[in-house]
Order: C-alpha cells, then sequence, then structure tokens
C-alpha cells in the first residue's frame, strides 16, 4: 500500500516526464500540431489575449522589471487607437502597420503615408488630387495634364498635301510628328498628317498659317484661305474655313496672305484632323518655303 509520501513522489515523477517529453500542447484536440507548441481548435470559441490600455501597454517593461518587452509579445489597446499591438524588438507597432495594409484617411480622397524608418507607421493623412501616378520605388506624381493636348509649329519644308478623300480645293499643310511642340506622339500621324481624336467630345482647336511673307500680289484666283477637314468613316468634311483678306495698300493691290481659325468643335473618337488650305490650285512652292503653318487641339469637355 503506497502513502502519502509516495504518491507525491510519484505525482512529480509524472509531472517531470510530462515537461520533458511533451513537445507540443493541444486544446480540444488530443492530436495537436505538430508545428505549434499550443494548437488550440474550436468551432465556437476564439483566442482571446490579455486587453489593456495604452498606458498599460507601454508600461509593460517597467510591471515585468525586464529591459523592453519581447519581440512578438502581443497585446490588444482598448483605447486611443485600438486594435493589435505586438512589439518588432524594437517599437510597438499596430498590425494594420506592419506592412500589410495601411489605414485609410481621415476624410474622402484622402490616404496616409508612412514613416521613413521601422516601423513605418503611418503617419499624417494627405490629400490626393488630379490623376496620381506611382512609380515602383514609391514615388507618386500627381499631374492634371490634358491628355489629348497637341500643339505643332512648321517653319521650314513646308508643302501642301492632296489627298483623294479631300473636299475640292483643299490641301493639307504636311505637319509631322517632329515638329510639335507638346503631346504625345500617339495621338498624330506621318503617314497623313492627321490628328486622331482620342475620345469623343468638344475640342478646341487653333490653327494659323501665312503664306510666303504675309503680303502677296493679289493675283491669286480661288480664294485662298485656311481650312480644317474631318474625315470620318472615310469621308472628308469641311468644317471650317477663314479666306485670306483682300487690301488695297499704297496703290498697290495686294492680297493679305495670312488668316487664322479658333474655334470649338464637337468630334467622335476615331475622327481624323486635317489642317491645310482651301482654294489652294495656285499656291506656288517657292512661297511655301518660307511660308508658317502652327496648330493647337485639345479636349475641352465630354
Amino acid at each position: 500500500m503506497m502513502n502519502k509520501f509516495s504518491k507525491i513522489t510519484l505525482g512529480l515523477t509524472l509531472l517531470a516526464s510530462v515537461a520533458v517529453h511533451a513537445q507540443n500542447v493541444g486544446i480540444n484536440t488530443s492530436n495537436p500540431d505538430a508545428s505549434a507548441a499550443l494548437d488550440v481548435q474550436s468551432t465556437t470559441q476564439g483566442l482571446l489575449i490579455p486587453r489593456m490600455t495604452k498606458t498599460q501597454r507601454e508600461s509593460i517593461n517597467m510591471v515585468s522589471g525586464v529591459s523592453k518587452p519581447a519581440t512578438g509579445l502581443m497585446v490588444y489597446q482598448t483605447d486611443n487607437t485600438p486594435g493589435f499591438y505586438f512589439y518588432n524588438g524594437t517599437a510597438w507597432t499596430t498590425l494594420s502597420s506592419g506592412g500589410q495594409q495601411l489605414a485609410n484617411g481621415t476624410a474622402p480622397g484622402q490616404i496616409y503615408l508612412t514613416g521613413t524608418t521601422p516601423p513605418y507607421a503611418p503617419q499624417a493623412p494627405v490629400t490626393l488630387s488630379g490623376d496620381l501616378a506611382i512609380s515602383s520605388t514609391g514615388v507618386a506624381t500627381i499631374s492634371n495634364t490634358n491628355s489629348s493636348v497637341y500643339a505643332a509649329k512648321k517653319t521650314t519644308s513646308l508643302s501642301l498635301v492632296t489627298q483623294t478623300v479631300f473636299p475640292t480645293g483643299f490641301r493639307a499643310v504636311n505637319f509631322v510628328q517632329a515638329e510639335r511642340t507638346i503631346g504625345s506622339a500617339v495621338l498624330f500621324s506621318d503617314t497623313d498628317n492627321t490628328y486622331t481624336i482620342p475620345s469623343a467630345g468638344v475640342y478646341h482647336i487653333g490653327y494659323y498659317f501665312k503664306y510666303g511673307t504675309g503680303l502677296q500680289a493679289s493675283i491669286l484666283p480661288n480664294s485662298p484661305g485656311v481650312g480644317i477637314v474631318r474625315t470620318r468613316a472615310g469621308v472628308s468634311t469641311t468644317i471650317d474655313s477663314r479666306p485670306f483678306s483682300g487690301a488695297n495698300l499704297l496703290v498697290l493691290s495686294l492680297t493679305i496672305s495670312e488668316s487664322s481659325i479658333n474655334s470649338t468643335y464637337t468630334f467622335q473618337a476615331g475622327d481624323k484632323i486635317s489642317l491645310g488650305i482651301t482654294g489652294s490650285t495656285a499656291l506656288t512652292d517657292q512661297l511655301l518655303a518660307s511660308s508658317v503653318a502652327q496648330f493647337f487641339i485639345y479636349k475641352v469637355s465630354n
């Protein structure tokens, strides 16, 4: 018969055996996962970790009498900014700022920036506006550039191009991409010297042309002037034109051979815009070589 001392000795021996041989502990399971020191299983209850205030969390090292909390220590903070906090070995940080996600700003259109040093916690939110591009290195660029804007100027090698689809008497200026002063190259074609409307809407067009010196003898027939042609589904239409002006200067009959157009038009996506001269039959290549042409176009509304 075992006495009281023997029972105590046996109990201590069993406890020691469990401490030495147990590799992990399971709660609600007799087969805990081998990778877990503690495997808690339940379909009706969760795991509740210590809950405390911000002041209590920050005082853990003082309460425990150690220099700092253990790396990986986790608590749930109940005040200030409630949430799960863990100690990363250097500082306390929230799970939401641990590199997986960031909190939203405090108002629509806002986003949090992060600190520049670990733990990269969210800083004060900033308000974004316009178009935003973020590079692979995290650099943000905000731009309000109108992507439909295009402008070009031609002062040399100017000639006029004839196409069978153009209205009678119209010839387009041979603008090319190399002469653009602003805008995306994909908007303009060197093949047919046209600007392609990127999206439907209202566009503003400014076009200027000066023939030769701008003052020529009034022998030019066909009432030449500047014109804008729209080609849609293979059909070309003159949508606007302005004639050169005639004037009698110093008893000499001269033509003021320059004009401009500055107006708005409604276009469909894919429309092609050509800028040139109407009634251009008698214009000579010699004077075209000293002529000037320029235009701009951009979308103003949908």
